[in-house]
This record gives structure tokens, sequence and C-alpha cells, in this order.
């Protein structure tokens, strides 16, 4: 978990100060920050796992971030002495990491930057390839399809993906895992009772039988069943009420 973020010379923060909890709700009018705040992780996160030396990140591209020019993301109001963008966060032992972009004029068209200084060994949230670990799914969701892409990762790396282009995929590969009782349905005892005799509770805290018992909270009756299509690098859904 992170326990605070500091964000200095990005976008519409000159120098801001966040105290984080397991959950955090970011709310306001359009333009003050929610997601410049939310950008500053992808790109701590984009930092921590480049290869490249230097560390050169793209602000078109990964998860389909479209942030411009460097001129674009760097603080309009800084001080004249500070030509760099920073990010500092501690996590729960109190301990510190920074992300440090240099800038001047002469990069200022450029559609990358360049880390001058990232931490030698990240939080695990930033280097995980786990799925449980770092996921972002965008507000900007993908439409219906009739297939969708099946990733070439093991089942404990598979995402949803940014716009939810691989959903099917995670029903599929990952339907019996158990889901942590603090994510389990809250109604769960009211609809055991209804099922009493034909599902154990067992298999109700599957993630399969979940995503359903919530869908129908939006879409009563619900059915979801996802499947991979043979001899083909995609997956599809069938959805169906019951009456």
């Amino acid at each position: 978990m992170i326990r605070s973020l500091r964000i200095k010379n990005f976008k519409c923060f000159k120098d801001e100060s966040f105290e984080l909890r397991p959950m955090n709700i970011l709310c306001g009018e359009n333009g003050v920050g929610k997601s410049s705040f939310i950008q500053s992780l992808l790109l701590m996160r984009e930092t921590s796992t480049s290869a490249s030396v230097p560390r050169i990140i793209k602000l078109n591209g990964p998860f389909f971030l479209e942030l411009g020019q460097v001129a674009d993301v760097l603080n309009h109001n800084k001080d004249n002495d500070d030509e760099f963008i920073e990010f500092a966060l501690t996590d729960p032992d109190s301990h510190e990491f920074h992300w440090h972009f240099p800038f001047d004029a002469s990069n200022a068209e450029d559609s990358f930057l360049i880390a001058e200084n990232v931490p030698q060994n990240p939080p695990s949230c930033f280097t995980s390839e786990e799925s449980c670990v770092f996921t972002f799914l965008s507000a900007e969701r993908l439409g219906p399809r009739d297939t969708q892409k099946i990733q070439s990762a093991p089942k404990k790396n598979i995402q949803v993906g940014v716009r939810g282009e691989f959903t099917d995929e995670v029903l599929i590969r990952r339907e019996f895992d158990k889901v942590r009782e603090s994510l389990l349905y809250p109604c769960l005892s009211e609809k055991q009772g209804r099922d009493a005799g034909t599902v154990r509770q067992e298999k109700l805290s599957r993630l399969g039988k979940q995503v359903e018992l919530w869908m129908q909270d939006l879409v009563p009756g619900i059915e979801i069943r996802s499947h991979a299509i043979p001899d083909t690098n995609a997956a599809s859904r069938l959805t169906s009420t019951s009456s």
C-alpha cells in the first residue's frame, strides 16, 4: 500500500501532497487533478518497469495515455528554478521513493520524459506483474464485441486490460478462483438461502459466480458464460437472463 504521495510540477500540481488509505475516492470538478493524480501513478509504474537506458517514458501510448508533449505536462506556475517534474511516495514502513524527470527548453516539444532518478528498489506495486498487485481500468471501455483477444501470459499475470479488452479470458481462466471475503457479494447468505441444496457456499465464493451475483443487481437473473474459441487466439461470452 502507498501511505502518501507527493506530486511536483506535474500538470495542475505545483507541489501537492496526499495522505492515502486502503480505499481512496477522487472527486471534484473538471480540471482539479483527478486524472493527473492517476496519471502520476501510471508514469511511476511505467518508469519502474522500463528496461531502456536511459529510461525513456512515452507520454502517449502506455495505458492508452495521451498526454501530448513535455510542455503540456509541466506545471505552468512552477518556480523559475524548478526545471523538473518529480513524484515521491512513502510506504507503510515510512520508506521514501523518488522519481525525477529533468526539463529544459530544448525538450519542450518532445513526447517523452527521461527519468534522471528512479528508486533502485521500487515498491512491489510498481514492479510486480501479478494481476492482483497493480491494475488500471480506464473509464473509457471498449464497446460490445463478439470476441476478445487472449493474452500470452501465465494465469497469475493476466489482466482485464486497460479498457476491459481481456475480460472474457479472465472469466475463463480464473472462473473457479476464490474471491477474498472482503470482496464477496454482501447478501451472499440470502442468495444461498434461495439456492439451498443446489449451490454450496464454496461455489458461490468463486469468481465466476461472484461476477454474476454483482451483475444481477443491475440485470436481474443474468447468467454469464465465457469460453475460448478453438484454434483461435480469441474468447467469447454468452449472457442470458432467467425469467
